[in-house]
């Protein structure tokens, strides 16, 4: 992963979810969204909160050292952190960070903290 992940690559949340749409039930977002119908299946659509905790104008937040309750505070609802590629691409933390997002890499994906040398 270390060696294959494009950090430059970015993709816009709302265009990756209308084209995922449109491929896969051959119809426009909005008449989706409208009728929570795909192929005769039910859609939902999840609040973003699921997505992390941060909105974009906090995603350095994903990086600053939190305590341990705090951490479980501000990931209890997550289901995935969204980090903002094109905002977090530069971001090298220690594998040793209190960070939120090494927290939750120790927690969620230790096998891919466990490839990396000193830095996430």
């Amino acid at each position: 992963m270390k060696n294959n992940y494009a950090t430059d690559t970015y993709a816009y949340g709302p265009w990756k979810f209308s084209a995922a749409i449109e491929k896969f039930c051959r119809k426009k977002p909005k008449q989706v969204l409208l009728e929570r119908k795909c192929d005769g299946k039910d859609v939902k659509i999840f609040n973003s909160t699921l997505l992390g905790p941060f909105q974009w104008p906090q995603h350095n937040n994903y990086f600053t050292d939190v305590t341990e309750e705090n951490y479980k505070k501000q990931s209890q609802n997550a289901v995935a952190f969204h980090l903002f590629n094109k905002l977090s691409a530069d971001k090298k933390l220690s594998v040793h960070s209190k960070s939120l997002y090494v927290r939750a890499a120790r927690d969620f994906c230790p096998i891919s903290l466990a490839l990396c040398n000193e830095t996430f």
